[in-house]
């Protein structure tokens, strides 16, 4: 069964987490958990998918059959206006049967039904696209504490190093090992733990033109409030995203 409560609590400890001067223990438990989250949304829009698909096939044949009882009493109507029969003989006869009007009733149900699977496609859709950036998030930031520090070559207390799963702990050995063999064939003047001095043009500051709350960035979480001025990447997809709609104003570089 999906449980929100994970996401939201990887989200928060994500948050604390990125301005920590360590590492924190790896939340194995709860990303297995949003892990099987997104498994069982994909089974459930892979069934409302297939609910869909039979019930457009049974509305297909239902609409057939429907054609089929109801040319024969249109024509029939016709003739008997034609030959200026009795209207009373008409309306005697029911044009359709009980059952023939149930299973057109049943055709109205059915793509309604249609649509309310539709709409749980959609709606897990969303949710499980966000599970799975809330898990890029936690592990990307993990991961980059890994690299500044391997590159920094700080080495790991036993503490630390426990808090690491077994992937993380394999990355680490992988990535010292491929610094290592690049410092041998490298010149000497490289420092790999430099920090690097962005271009101009790649910070902005911006001013926040309406209250929009915190939000994820490539920086972390930002409360962009009213009136505020922030120095942002400009190639965040978020800062873009809210230039884009007016919600902030660039005022400034640096």
């Amino acid at each position: 069964m999906y449980n929100g409560l994970s996401v939201t609590s990887l989200l928060e400890v994500t948050r604390r987490s990125i301005k920590a001067p360590t590492l924190p223990l790896y939340e194995d438990e709860t990303v297995q958990g949003i892990v099987e989250g997104i498994f069982t949304l994909d089974q459930i829009i892979e069934n409302s998918q297939n609910s869909v698909s039979e019930e457009q096939e049974n509305s297909q044949t239902n609409t057939n059959e429907n054609r089929d009882l109801v040319t024969p009493q249109f024509n029939r109507l016709n003739r008997n206006f034609s030959e200026n029969e009795s209207m009373l003989s008409i309306e005697e006869e029911p044009l359709l049967s009980s059952s023939q009007l149930s299973r057109t009733q049943n055709h109205t149900t059915i793509n309604s039904s249609s649509q309310n699977d539709i709409a749980n496609q959609f709606i897990s859709r969303l949710i499980q696209n966000q599970d799975i950036k809330v898990l890029q998030l936690y592990h990307s930031y993990r991961l980059e504490k890994i690299k500044n520090s391997t590159i920094q070559d700080i080495p790991y207390s036993e503490d630390v190093w426990l808090n690491l799963s077994e992937e993380e702990k394999n990355f680490y050995k992988e990535y010292k090992e491929l610094l290592g063999n690049l410092k041998e064939k490298s010149p000497s003047i490289i420092n790999l733990s430099a920090n690097l001095i962005p271009p101009r043009e790649a910070l902005v500051v911006i001013r926040v033109i309406s209250d929009i709350g915190e939000l994820m960035t490539l920086n972390g979480f930002i409360n962009f409030r009213k009136g505020t001025q922030i120095k942002v990447k400009k190639a965040d997809p978020t800062v873009e995203r809210l230039i884009k709609i007016g919600a902030i104003k660039i005022v400034g570089y640096r």
